[in-house]
């Protein structure tokens, strides 16, 4: 249905938001109990500089997307699932040194572009993304406003089956970067 609008928060904005939210605070906490990085205490008190990207879908789906570096150094996700009682959640792996094989899905359905000059996702994928971020950059740059984004009015329905990066990751090499 695409992206109706976005909000970029930055510092002590986002604890107030966040405060008056009532579904954001249990959906980060179910988040950040997937992570193997969260530091002791609450992400308020361990992160100086949070930012808080909040998208309004136009089928009216909110999301919020935190930054807490010096909370924790990993990533990720929960949602409240209709017919599910308690929220869903898992952690996003990255794998943060070399071989960074996180990448590798990426690398392999560029792959596959290249051989079959089929794309993996439609192309309205990729405009929502990155024109959702380049929204919610301007938000920043505007002084943390509130942005209408009717360029990203944007529908499709994704392909068929998971684009889940199913293998194991390749094992680290010995130098970190």
């Amino acid at each position: 249905t695409g992206v109706a609008a976005v909000h970029c928060l930055e510092g002590a904005p986002v604890w107030e938001w966040t405060d008056g939210s009532d579904w954001a605070p249990p959906l980060l906490e179910h988040a950040l109990r997937r992570s193997d990085t969260v530091k002791p205490g609450r992400p308020r008190d361990n992160c100086s500089e949070p930012i808080l990207f909040l998208l309004e879908y136009g089928s009216g789906l909110q999301g919020a997307c935190y930054i807490l570096n010096g909370h924790l150094s990993d990533r990720g996700f929960a949602a409240r699932v209709e017919g599910v009682a308690d929220p869903v959640s898992t952690q996003v792996y990255a794998q943060n040194v070399r071989p960074f094989g996180h990448h590798a899905g990426t690398v392999h359905y560029i792959e596959e572009l290249v051989l079959t000059g089929t794309a993996a996702w439609p192309p309205q994928r990729t405009l929502l993304t990155t024109g959702t971020l380049e929204a919610l950059m301007d938000s920043s740059y505007e002084g943390n406003v509130r942005l209408e984004t009717p360029h990203l009015k944007v529908a499709y329905d994704p392909p068929p089956g998971s684009r889940f990066q199913g293998e194991p990751p390749p094992l680290e090499d010995e130098v970190p970067l």
